[in-house]
């Protein structure tokens, strides 16, 4: 697989600004903003039915990309569709009901079919979450105002509520790290809205603990 966007990749233009998600919950198929749309502007959109909103995120990555839509038998451009005055491509598709793995005070989990590719540019301290089996997980959702994981190129828990047995730590790049998230992929959302997903196959330089 290619360690740089294809050129067939639909451009999510912006990702330090907040995309939206919406959903069709008789699908369950999600589609992505390809441009900046924060929460106002999603209240305010006029959502064709069935369809809802299903929230708003900064993304933790320099750049990111979908390989195909869910369902698509080969990897090309997403299925994409304007709402608005807003493009959307169909990204991903939630493969069951959320669960609760790490205890109430836990993160949601979600198994997520969807093929999506991240970039991390070198020169980055790039937060990871090791679980208690030992598996990585990847900062993929920038939190909210009350979480501060991977500001100023260092990560904090401050905000991250991080479940026992499981460990905040960071990878610094010497360079450009690409990642392909696993299909499906189990996506663990924080109440601090910060997103940690994988579970990652490799990382490319040591892992070390934040204290």
């Amino acid at each position: 697989m290619p360690n740089a966007r294809p050129d067939f990749a639909n451009e999510l233009s912006e990702i330090d600004h907040p995309h939206a998600e919406v959903i069709d919950p008789t699908t369950r198929q999600v589609w992505q903003s390809l441009e900046p749309c924060g929460p106002d502007e999603l209240a305010r959109l006029e959502l064709p039915e069935p369809l809802r909103p299903a929230g708003t995120g900064i993304a933790a990555m320099d750049e990111h990309w979908f390989d195909r839509s869910p369902g698509a038998t080969k990897d090309g451009p997403m299925e994409t569709r304007r709402i608005g005055d807003v493009e959307w491509g169909r990204c991903a598709a939630p493969k069951s009901a959320p669960t609760r793995p790490f205890g109430e005070a836990g993160p949601l989990e979600l198994s997520v079919d969807k093929h999506h590719a991240l970039r991390f540019a070198a020169g980055r301290r790039v937060p990871v979450l090791r679980t208690a089996e030992g598996a990585f997980f990847v900062h993929v959702i920038v939190g909210g105002d009350t979480s501060t994981v991977g500001v100023l190129g260092r990560p904090s828990k401050d905000g991250l509520v991080v479940p026992d047995g499981c460990h905040l730590g960071e990878v610094a790049l010497e360079q450009d790290w690409v990642v392909r998230l696993p299909n499906p992929t189990r996506a663990l959302f924080f109440s601090s809205g910060d997103s940690f997903q994988g579970p990652l196959d490799a990382l490319p330089a040591s892992w070390a603990e934040v204290e």
